[in-house]
């Protein structure tokens, strides 16, 4: 047996997929011709897998003749007689997992020494650092996809796993069951950010999306959530002024400013942000590479809980000959697939299409911008209103409409939040505090 290879057991799985029809599929599922090491193993493979497909008999014949119409080499290791000796591998069936396992690790080792070796070549060659990074992450990420398959289980297994969710769910009896935004009526519709979930919130630009996702991840962090923000388009200390603002209730202009009088306040708001959970990253035109790697790593080190991404359509992907639709749908796929691996909500900003503006008109699901992967990709879709922006002789000022225009789990409606904008404060409607706070 050598380090990077293991013919014994490559026999050995082809041995049982020859004498043991039942085992085959398991096989197929599990791995790829890629995946053996011996170029006369990997054409046997390819040809029990196609005599299965044609639903043919398969023996040492067959296969030999499979291979000759597939114009693989036979004469160099004796034909039929060849494959009889790999058909005679003493191997048992009952060990085809253990086989498919060695091969496919084997494999794995070897793909992961071949993409080190190509960084050592990139990096004599004095290519772009970052360039490298990225690649290196991406070629990882593909290898360790494989880990993240699951196979085909039975459904009591599920079943079991559920029965332990409804009966935590039966505990609370229909209250918040995922991460809370913080807004009552919003989480009553939604039951909080649920694990998995890909949320998009949307709306044009200055309506207020930025404002209300940090409102919304404050929250969370607040209720001792592990968050993460990643900020395409403002800079880290944007976003905590920000915060300092909607915490503190001073306004966001005189922190630009720095006409500042109300210190304790800043002061006292800082104190408790600097005690949460909070990450956050304002790489621009982050890759969904990067952004899943540096998730990834956040996780392992010390838990995460939440993402927030602002927005959607800075981000890149490294998908080459994409024209702008094709490569939002590969971020946004991504996403979905990073929220299910991670069993975090991720909260993705989103612009709408000018269209959304004409006749002062709400917003609908196909004024997402690039919006059919997105909107078939999330769970969640959350467009924003405010009638004092389209219309400023509007008679409701301060207040904003949160559209749930789709809820794949749930119900859809709408929800009114108050919007101080001049410190980026959010709030419901219906509480005495923020009637206090919002009518001045």
């Amino acid at each position: 047996m050598h380090n990077i290879y293991d013919l014994d057991a490559e026999k050995c799985v082809l041995s049982i997929m020859i004498t043991e029809p039942t085992k085959r599929e398991y096989a197929f599922e599990k791995l790829k011709r890629k995946d053996f090491y011996s170029t006369w193993h990997k054409d046997i493979f390819s040809s029990i897998l196609e005599l299965s497909r044609e639903n043919k008999n398969i023996d040492p014949l067959t296969i030999t003749s499979k291979m000759e119409q597939m114009g693989f080499d036979t004469e160099s290791n004796n034909g039929v007689l060849g494959v009889v000796e790999v058909m005679n591998t003493v191997a048992f069936s009952s060990n085809m997992e253990s086989y498919c396992k060695i091969v496919k690790d084997k494999a794995d080792t070897r793909n992961l020494l071949f993409i080190l070796d190509n960084v050592k070549d990139k990096a004599y060659k004095n290519e772009d650092y970052d360039k490298v990074l990225e690649s290196i992450e991406s070629q990882v990420f593909e290898l360790s996809q494989n880990e993240n398959r699951t196979g085909l289980t039975h459904i009591k297994d599920t079943l079991k796993e559920l029965i332990e969710i409804l009966s935590e769910r039966s505990e609370s009896k229909g209250s918040v069951t995922g991460i809370p935004t913080g807004f009552v009526d919003l989480d009553r519709i939604l039951l909080g950010m649920q694990r998995k979930d890909l949320i998009l919130l949307a709306a044009r630009p200055s309506v207020g999306k930025t404002a209300l996702a940090v409102n919304i991840a404050l929250n969370a962090a607040k209720s001792d959530y592990k968050v993460a923000i990643f900020s395409l388009e403002m800079s880290k200390a944007q976003l905590a002024q920000r915060m300092l603002s909607a915490l503190s209730l001073v306004n966001l202009k005189q922190l630009i400013s720095g006409d500042i009088n109300e210190w304790d306040d800043i002061f006292e708001a800082s104190s408790i942000i600097a005690t949460k959970s909070i990450y956050m990253d304002d790489t621009a035109g982050i890759s969904i590479t990067e952004l899943r790697s540096k998730c990834r790593r956040l996780k392992a080190d010390g838990g995460l809980d939440f993402i927030m991404i602002d927005y959607l359509q800075l981000m890149t992907s490294e998908g080459r000959n994409e024209n702008r639709q094709q490569e939002i749908s590969t971020i946004s796929r991504n996403l979905k697939a990073l929220a299910k691996e991670l069993d975090v909500p991720i909260l993705a900003l989103s612009q709408l299409s000018r269209d959304s503006e004409k006749s002062g008109r709400k917003p609908k699901l196909s004024d997402l911008r690039e919006s059919g992967a997105i909107e078939q990709d999330a769970d969640v879709v959350i467009l924003l209103y405010r009638e004092d922006y389209q219309n400023e002789e509007a008679e409701i000022k301060n207040q904003i409409e949160l559209i749930i225009a789709k809820h794949r789990n749930g119900e859809t409606g709408s929800v009114e939040l108050n919007f101080i904008k001049e410190c980026t404060r959010f709030g419901d409607i219906q509480t005495d505090r923020d009637k206090e706070l919002f009518n001045g």
